[in-house]
């Protein structure tokens, strides 16, 4: 059993002062800059738990479980001013964010082992099941003032973002290796692996008139993707002398759909996929070795598949 406390405090300041020209021409010129902090404050806790199993030499059984829970914090101002050519002030407006982002992750492993006796010579089973879910608000407040840095005589424009993000995962996957004579090792296994994303943001606008909050139709998305990959692998290693050798091939089939639930927007993505593997080596003497490998990888796509507020 395991506990975990981190407190991460972070400070920052930005400026940014951008040029452009105020007419086609191009003879006069106005200075827009920016100029903010930011404060952060994180907290994070996890707490573990596992149990091992032995009914005998051979066999293994373990569980385990993983619990982590995070808060983040996060106040910034932001100065939005716009200059005449003679960097006096024309426009001054202050925005102000307040964040508050908790998230949390559950983990739960369940582990097989089988030796066979021989060194190398083992079946293993394992299952995971992972829950991480990331919610957060922001509550924003824009001021426009006058050039003397008092307010105007206008409501400030409230802004609410709500964001909520959840990715489930299981995985089953399975190991077999077994020696195959002096030097030599073959190997095969399988996994299955079914993850689903659903992320949700929603933006909301604060109506003076109305004293309430409307959502903006054009910042709203609610995104849900779904994969499923099964993959199957086998290699097999020698090395009688000095010269080596390990050859592998993968083969992965993935099946994945995702939808947009606004616009019920859809796509479905599924392919079959082999990936070869191989690696020589011959040894020179006791401290030089020639290697010579080849892999075929791919990278995971989930990543480019979620949305982008």
């Amino acid at each position: 059993m395991g506990l975990r406390y981190e407190n991460r405090p972070a400070y920052s300041r930005n400026y940014r002062e951008v040029s452009l020209p105020d007419n086609p021409n191009g003879d006069e010129i106005t200075y827009y800059q920016q100029n903010g902090t930011s404060e952060d404050q994180n907290l994070s806790g996890s707490a573990r738990l596992g149990l091992d199993y032995m009914p005998n030499e051979k066999n293994t059984f373990s569980v385990a479980a993983n619990y982590t829970k995070a808060q983040r914090d996060n106040t910034s101002e932001t100065d939005y001013q716009t200059l005449d050519a003679a960097k006096d002030l024309t426009q001054l407006s202050i925005r102000n964010n307040i964040e508050d982002k908790p998230s949390q992750t559950i983990d739960l492993n369940a582990n097989y082992r089988r030796e066979f006796g021989k060194p190398q010579n083992y079946l293993n089973f394992d299952l995971l099941h992972s829950d991480a879910r990331n919610e957060g608000q922001t509550n924003s407040t824009q001021q426009r003032y006058n050039t003397d840095y008092t307010p105007q005589n206008t409501p400030p424009a409230l802004q609410l973002d709500l964001l909520d993000n959840r990715l489930t995962t299981d995985i089953a996957q399975l190991d077999y290796a077994q020696p195959l004579g002096k030097g030599s090792l073959f190997e095969a296994g399988a996994r299955a692996q079914f993850r689903k994303s659903d992320s949700e943001f929603n933006s909301q606008f604060f109506d003076n008139n109305a004293s309430a909050y409307y959502n903006d139709s054009t910042r709203i998305n609610h995104f849900v993707y779904d994969e499923n990959i099964y993959a199957a692998y086998a290699t097999i290693a020698s090395k009688p002398n000095k010269f080596g050798y390990k050859l592998g091939l993968r083969a992965e089939q993935v099946i994945a759909s995702g939808e947009e639930m606004i616009s019920k927007d859809q796509f479905d993505n599924n392919y079959f996929s082999l990936f070869p593997s191989a690696n020589l080596s011959y040894e020179l003497t006791d401290k030089q070795q020639i290697q010579l490998s080849y892999s075929r990888r791919q990278s995971p796509a989930t990543l480019a598949t979620q949305p982008i507020y």
